[in-house]
């Protein structure tokens, strides 16, 4: 019987000391938060003040996080997620499961785009009756924050110079922060002899600003020959002259117009110069004493996923060898609702897929497969009374970064939520938050969408 008791006391006391070891390594390994594995991040480089969300991650994933505060532990809330404006310090706090916080965190609010976009021009524009009218070069869109979204809008797009007439003309512009900018000019078609036209914006001198020329590299066989086109920059600058001039004539030659001569085999670099401005562009210039046949052209990317307001991709093409005599390449886009091409810049059009091609003159080819896709995500908040009372939930949902809640008309899965809308934001019920998981399903235009978290 003692010897029975002396086993079960045995047994109590490692029992005992087990669980101060498994206490001593839970609080070592499991309790403590360390600061250095908080990760804090806001939803996208430029928004509006409204907008703006700041997003708290505890990189250990073995300790649970129940609460997240973004005021020094006075207000607790289970979403890492926490709608700020600019210049905002938030006290951001974590608290685990077992109560254990984390030290006060710092955290100031920058970077948000508020400014409109400034879009430069005179107020009236003289234009003589029956002379061609455009507006390229008549205005400057001036954006130092997010940068513009899309193109400006000119309404009306053209002006007819037939008649004596007065146009009001509207521009519009949003950068990529949505902030929308317009303003209205005056073009005034006028009699060619009219004494306003002296004082128009648009017979003052243009200086040149830049010069680019059709191509920076060309082979030619001796005694053949190929021309060259300079592209003065802007476009209506006043003064188009273009001085030509040859690094080595013995091999090439080139007069005023950008017509090139090969001479004898070797490598000249042809140079233009702008009269105005003294801006400089060149041209390599390849004379070979035989036709050297294009063997294989590459492209430096093979494909891509992009969203449909992505910016111009710019493909670059290598043809070898070096030396070829013709490296004229044909462009090709197999889908042109997807996106279009010209000299290696492709311009997004919409979703779907399309394959672009490079081709020499000799037949030799190069493809780059591009896919465009909408992105959808979805973002939610807690709306609370004063007195810290959960009334419900607020959900926006953006395309591609760009909020589009005010345009979708329903959320349809996993619950129905009509569009009643509060400070832009889509309202569900505490009874539908509890079905919410990582995607919703979407009505936009008519189709069914779905965004992820």
């Amino acid at each position: 019987m003692k010897k029975n008791l002396v086993y079960a006391a045995v047994f109590l006391l490692v029992m005992i000391a087990g669980f101060f070891a498994f206490a001593i390594y839970y609080q070592e390994t499991y309790i403590k938060l360390n600061e250095k594995l908080i990760d804090i991040s806001l939803n996208q480089d430029y928004w509006t003040s409204g907008d703006v969300t700041v997003s708290v991650d505890y990189l250990n994933k073995d300790i649970y996080i129940s609460s997240y505060s973004f005021d020094g532990g006075n207000t607790w809330q289970s979403s890492n997620q926490y709608v700020v404006s600019e210049n905002q310090i938030l006290q951001i706090v974590l608290k685990a499961s077992n109560g254990s916080t984390s030290p006060v965190l710092p955290y100031r609010i920058e970077n948000i785009d508020k400014e409109k976009p400034e879009i430069v021009f005179e107020d009236i524009v003289y234009v003589a009756r029956n002379s061609p009218f455009t507006f390229d070069g008549k205005y400057e869109i001036v954006d130092e924050g997010s940068g513009i979204k899309g193109d400006i809008q000119i309404e009306p797009s053209s002006i007819d110079t037939s008649k004596l007439m007065t146009y009001e003309v509207d521009f519009f512009v949003t950068d990529r922060a949505l902030n929308t900018a317009s303003r209205r000019m005056i073009v005034e078609v006028v009699e060619p002899n009219d004494p306003k036209l002296s004082g128009n914006p648009g017979s003052r001198e243009v200086p040149v600003t830049g010069l680019t020329l059709s191509t920076s590299q060309i082979s030619l066989v001796k005694g053949t020959s190929a021309t060259i086109t300079a592209h003065v920059k802007p476009s209506n600058a006043t003064h188009q002259e273009v001085k030509w001039s040859s690094s080595n004539e013995k091999v090439a030659t080139v007069d005023s117009a950008g017509n090139i001569q090969a001479i004898s085999s070797g490598v000249a670099t042809v140079s233009a110069v702008t009269m105005d401005g003294n801006k400089k562009s060149d041209v390599r210039v390849i004379v070979t004493d035989k036709k050297v046949e294009v063997v294989e052209i590459q492209l430096d990317r093979v494909a891509d996923q992009v969203v449909t307001n992505h910016e111009n991709i710019i493909l670059t093409a290598t043809i070898r060898p070096e030396n070829a005599t013709d490296t004229s390449i044909t462009w090709n886009s197999s889908n042109p609702a997807v996106a279009i091409v010209s000299n290696g810049v492709v311009q997004i059009r919409g979703e779907g897929t399309t394959t672009i091609t490079a081709t020499t003159s000799n037949g030799k080819v190069a493809s780059y497969a591009l896919t465009v896709v909408d992105h959808y995500t979805f973002q939610e908040k807690e709306v609370r009374t004063e007195t810290g009372e959960l009334m419900g939930y607020l959900i926006k949902i953006y395309q591609n970064g760009v909020d589009i809640t005010t345009q979708v008309s329903a959320i349809t899965s996993p619950f129905t939520a009509r569009n009643e809308k509060f400070e832009g934001e889509i309202v569900i019920t505490n009874n539908n938050h509890s079905q919410l998981k990582d995607s919703i399903t979407f009505t936009y235009r008519s189709k069914l969408y779905t965004a992820t978290r």
